[in-house]
């Protein structure tokens, strides 16, 4: 079953583009060498510039602790650990739509695409 992150990360002023490069480059990192994770997207709140949502979705929750054990994710913690104004607020959810077959499927052809 898909494990799904919704954070909304608070970024303190001046350093949201430096924020977001950190965290743009992780999440690339992360998408080319993880098959476990299926979709990781980042957005802007268009009333507050210092607010970044993030979607996640996890094959499971062993994908989610994998990508949390990484090295490149504990140096990324560190870096931008500073740059919050305050702690994130994280959502977790279950799967409606798309089904947990399609994400399986999606799963596999990443693992495949992957070499894993």
């Amino acid at each position: 079953m898909t494990h799904i992150m919704m954070p909304t990360l608070f970024i303190k002023p001046g350093h949201v583009e430096e924020f977001i490069e950190l965290i743009r480059a992780e999440v690339e990192h992360s998408l080319r060498v993880e098959p476990g994770i299926l979709r990781f997207d980042l957005t802007r709140d268009k009333q507050d510039e210092t607010v970044i949502h993030v979607y996640a979705v996890y094959a499971d929750e062993a994908a989610y602790a994998f990508h949390q054990a990484q090295s490149y994710y504990k140096e990324l913690m560190e870096k931008m650990l500073p740059l919050f104004e305050r702690m994130p607020d994280i959502r977790m959810a279950t799967n409606l739509l798309p089904r947990d077959a399609d994400w399986a499927e999606l799963h596999a052809a990443r693992k495949r695409a992957l070499g894993k």
